[in-house]
């Protein structure tokens, strides 16, 4: 039963990647494995579920927050829907799987699982890519209904994954020269999708290769190696594509961050007149605040703005505990190991700033495995901050 329950776990995080997949309309792959593993856990017996973390604690909070949110929400039925058919089902599945890891193997296992899942994407993806079929908005690739920034985030998780599989476990010769190629062709796929945010993301996990690498000597020939991929990987992207990835500088300086920030501003204009700003106009009703002001729905392209406009201070507060909660092991796991556990958490700061996740089930499922590390790290013996090795 064991067995099974954690190849349940590991099934959880192989389709976090290819969550947009439906068996039948509104009905994903992830909810059917969802599904599985509560009836899985219904027949464990369990003698009790451990919840002694700040970030399991805000967390429960917050998923409280929006479910009562539903009695002031100006949109009752997308309050309803989201609080109780996703955050509530995202905070169980992620109850179960952080009580049911139990050793350090099970994290390297999910990792691998990860991976596996973000190949079945990019091998997709490279068929389109090759076929042309399916191109969107200037030759941008989609794969399997994703948003292009959604799975650029995904992809650069993946790529993340891999490096702490190469890092922290030792994979055989084979093994190792196929997760290399893996990473490489997630980074391709990135850059296919136009995806600034993604562009960003690369661009933060190459940063922190090369800045661990120099105290191990490593960065003389990390850093070519990189420079001559990335010519190798823009090469074959489409010029339409390389050329908007090319302009996220301006995109920034400008404050335009195509057309977002706009957005943003009618949100924040819109919400002011609601004079909500302790409690919110409802857990995500974002799209309808704007359709009821201005007559156009529009997604929020930011997890923070929306998680205040539909929580007020209040959830923002919880949300930002949850995050510095992570933070700090984070800081822990830097201090006493390697500055790489910061990639982490990063991809996941980046793209809430330009989407919308709170439906979203990635934060809670990152932060339990970044909670479990922290608790593995602290479980070993002691290291000396003078004699640890920080790379």
């Amino acid at each position: 039963m064991n067995r099974f329950f954690n190849f349940l776990v590991y099934l959880v995080f192989l389709t976090t990647p290819l969550e947009s997949i439906t068996l039948f309309r509104g009905f994903s792959i992830v909810k059917l494995f969802t599904i599985i593993l509560l009836l899985a856990t219904a027949l464990k017996k369990w003698k009790e579920f451990i919840i002694r973390d700040s970030f399991l604690i805000l967390s429960l909070i917050y998923t409280f927050l929006t479910i009562i949110s539903y009695l002031w929400s100006i949109d009752k039925d997308a309050t309803g829907r989201a609080s109780l058919l996703m955050v509530l089902p995202s905070y169980i599945v992620t109850l179960i799987i952080f009580n049911s890891l139990n050793e350090k193997v099970q994290i390297e296992r999910i990792f691998f699982a990860y991976v596996f899942g973000c190949a079945i994407a990019a091998v997709y993806a490279v068929y389109l890519f090759a076929t042309g079929f399916r191109f969107i908005e200037d030759s941008r690739l989609t794969v399997l209904g994703q948003d292009q920034n959604e799975l650029s985030f995904l992809l650069s998780f993946g790529i993340v994954s891999i490096i702490y599989l190469l890092k922290y476990t030792k994979p055989k010769a084979i093994l190792k020269i196929l997760l290399l190629v893996l990473a490489f062709l997630y980074a391709f796929i990135v850059l296919t999708t136009g995806s600034r945010t993604g562009f960003v993301m690369l661009l933060s996990i190459v940063s922190i290769l090369v800045f661990t690498s120099f105290k191990r000597g490593k960065v003389i020939y990390i850093a070519p190696m990189i420079l001559i991929v990335g010519f190798l990987l823009f090469k074959y992207v489409p010029t339409s594509t390389s050329s908007r990835l090319f302009e996220t500088a301006d995109q920034i300086r400008d404050l335009n961050l195509t057309g977002r920030v706009n957005i943003w501003e009618m949100g924040m204009s819109a919400f002011k007149k609601k004079d909500a700003y302790l409690l919110g106009t409802g857990f995500h009703t974002f799209s309808s605040l704007l359709e009821q002001e201005y007559g156009i729905p529009r997604n929020p392209h930011n997890t923070y703005l929306s998680t205040f406009i539909g929580l007020g201070v209040l959830g923002l507060l919880l949300f930002l505990g949850m995050i510095i909660s992570l933070l700090r092991k984070v800081y822990y796991l830097c201090k006493y190991d390697s500055f790489f556990y910061i990639l982490l958490i990063l991809p996941m700061l980046i793209i809430m700033i330009t989407i919308g996740t709170e439906t979203r089930r990635w934060l809670l499922l990152i932060g339990v495995i970044i909670i479990k590390i922290w608790q593995f790290s602290k479980e070993a013996v002691p290291i000396s901050p003078s004699l640890s090795n920080k790379t």
